[in-house]
């Protein structure tokens, strides 16, 4: 494997700012970024290596085949293998290192998560372990705008890396900010756990959690009577007991958060990161098993959520179809500009892929 000099990270935080300082000019397309957690390179239909791997095989993902055959697929990134890392790195465009952010932030302020080799005085009573790991910013990102000695004294805040977050800079050049699913910038109660401090118009279901207590909507996404915690997914209470995953729920309040700016004609971004396929492992029931998990090919929902081979017309349930009326929910006449990535693996040196479409 070759190392590789530019990252899915910076792309993905240089792009959003160079259309932010092209807004003067009048050219302010809209912008969607998909971050799927701990997607792997190869977990997809889509090759992403130098040929077809048997567990892309095992997959059907039929809308990355059509982004890549009318856009660019990038074969050759790296992302950061936890995901307050990654997270900061979108926010802020600095390197993991550079920010001093190098691994998860814990739920809650202060405590620090990585035991494994301890820190000197703090989690290993070793002073002298030179592999101990060094000190760095566990309370992760908070916006620049709280820097000040008033906030400080009230969120008491230490190990904190202060910057001004790209979607701030979005905001203020008129764009319309949304963001959806997981956050993890900062532990729960500090600013940097709060979407709407880093400069977010609308916030669905984000928070200081680095996963959801459920996807279940029978388990309420983790806020039964009494069992409700910090990991549980807020503001979602209209699917409690509608029988819709949390992946599917949280798609279609990004789609209804995109009709406001469309019909104002307002420029947006639409952060959308899913909270899947992070841990607790929980299907949506409603979707066909495999077999044996290859794949003999595409399966499809017909109107009863039984899963059909291709080749016969069927109608799709209402929730497809409503995605499929989104599919292209830039619709309002603007330039288009899509970006996506996956945290926590990286893939094999490839062949950069020409532009497709």
């Amino acid at each position: 494997m070759k190392p590789i000099n530019k990252t899915v990270c910076s792309l993905a935080a240089l792009a959003p700012l160079a259309m932010a300082q092209s807004a003067n000019a009048g050219q302010r397309p809209n912008i969607i970024f998909f971050l799927v957690d701990d997607f792997g390179w190869t977990e997809t239909s889509l090759p992403f290596g130098e040929e077809t791997y048997p567990n892309n095989l095992r997959f059907h993902t039929p809308n990355m085949e059509r982004l890549a055959r009318t856009g660019v697929m990038m074969t050759n990134a790296y992302a950061c293998p936890v995901s307050t890392p990654t997270r900061t790195s979108m926010m802020t465009g600095m390197n993991a290192a550079h920010m001093g952010i190098t691994s998860y932030c814990s739920l809650y302020k202060d405590p620090c998560p990585d035991a494994i080799g301890g820190r000197p005085g703090t989690t290993n009573a070793n002073e002298d372990d030179i592999f101990a790991h060094p000190e760095w910013n566990y309370n992760a990102l908070c916006p620049a705008s709280f820097r000040n000695e008033a906030d400080s004294i009230a969120y008491g805040l230490n190990r904190t890396l202060y910057a001004t977050p790209m979607v701030e800079i979005l905001r203020d050049a008129g764009y319309h900010t949304i963001h959806v699913g997981k956050a993890h910038w900062a532990p729960t109660g500090t600013p940097g756990s709060n979407p709407y401090n880093m400069g977010f118009t609308v916030n669905i279901a984000g928070s200081g959690n680095g996963h959801p207590q459920s996807y279940l909507p029978e388990e309420h996404f983790g806020n039964l009577p009494k069992r409700g915690t910090y990991a549980s997914v807020q503001n979602m209470s209209q699917y409690y007991g509608s029988g819709i995953h949390l992946t599917e729920a949280l798609t279609l309040e990004a789609l209804k958060t995109l009709e406001d700016p469309i019909r104002r004609k307002q420029p947006f971004y639409l952060y959308f990161a899913h909270y899947s396929n992070h841990t607790p492992i929980q299907r949506d029931e409603r979707l066909p098993r495999r077999g044996n998990g290859r794949t003999a090919g595409p399966l499809r929902l017909d109107g009863r959520g039984n899963g059909q081979k291709p080749g016969r017309r069927t109608r799709l349930p209402r929730s497809q179809r409503d995605r499929r009326r989104h599919d292209h929910p830039l619709h309002v006449g603007q330039r288009r500009s899509l970006l996506g990535t996956g945290q926590g693996r990286r893939a094999p040196h490839a062949k950069p892929a020409a532009a497709r479409g």
